[in-house]
């Protein structure tokens, strides 16, 4: 995976939301406009219809609006109703979220995460005191936080939230590829009625490709010890966490990267037009 930072190629620069062919917008969802110019990319904006919750891993999101971030000449489509684009931009309503989600009490579900960035945003939380369930992420991943890095607060008239860097992983032990790591936004709108979620895929250069991790057959930080207590366990998981430490510096050090304010400035640009 490269990283995206390409040439100025969409005419106009901002872009608005429009209906579903054959179907009118849902009077609750607002207009999105965004500035994708910044980026190099092409934003096909629509009205992407509730899908009903069903038992699984995807996440079934409600009717709201999304940005697919498209490369020129690319047209992203999805194969199942789920599927989601590498780089986009989604605008859920709360309300739709947890009539989807309503679970309370949970570390890990719609309405923490919801709770999570609204104490965040109000400064009641910190970002080193999120619990290990990691920073505020929709859509819900079968998998864990790994690590998040580049944290910083984004505010606009329109929105308030947070940016950083993360990767999602069902495994432990493994060093990962520059490949895994994404860049994402994490906000709500001024009122609190909308989420807006931004995820863009972001490749440090102070990480190995995936390509380099197979030839050098160096993915397993350590052999797994077999047991979860004891000296061996122990040992194992301080190598883990000596390298999911780096991992967090380098990612840090992203933070005033071109490439990561480039996203930056997609996010200031967005725009939520209340009908």
């Amino acid at each position: 995976m490269k990283p995206w930072l390409l040439p100025l190629l969409v005419s106009p620069p901002f872009v608005l939301s429009v209906a579903l062919a054959g179907g009118a917008q849902p009077p609750a969802l607002p207009k999105l406009g965004l500035n994708a110019a910044t980026m190099g990319r092409v934003a096909d904006i629509q009205t992407v219809p509730r899908v009903p919750r069903a038992d699984g891993p995807s996440f079934f999101f409600p009717t709201h609006v999304r940005a697919i971030l498209n490369r020129p000449g690319q047209h992203w489509r999805p194969q199942y109703d789920t599927d989601l684009p590498q780089a986009y931009v989604a605008i859920y309503p709360v309300a739709g979220l947890l009539a989807q989600y309503p679970e309370r009490g949970e570390p890990w579900n719609v309405r923490t995460q919801i709770d999570t960035l609204k104490a965040l945003n109000s400064g009641s939380l910190k970002p080193g005191e999120v619990g290990a369930w990691g920073l505020p992420y929709l859509p819900l991943w079968n998998a864990h936080q790994v690590t998040a890095g580049a944290v910083r607060t984004l505010e606009t008239p329109a929105l308030k939230g947070i940016r950083y860097l993360t990767l999602y992983s069902q495994e432990g032990g493994v060093r990962f590829p520059r490949e895994a790591i994404f860049s994402t936004f994490q906000g709500l709108s001024r009122d609190g009625r909308f989420y807006i979620t931004v995820q863009v895929p972001y490749a440090p250069a102070s990480l190995p490709t995936r390509a380099e991790l197979e030839r050098t057959r160096t993915f397993e930080i350590a052999p797994y010890p077999g047991q979860s207590s004891g000296p061996v366990a122990d040992a194992w998981r301080k190598k883990v966490d000596a390298y999911n430490l780096d991992l967090k510096r380098k990612l840090n050090a992203e933070d005033n990267a071109p490439a990561l304010r480039t996203l930056d400035a997609l996010v200031r640009s967005i725009r939520l037009t209340h009908p």
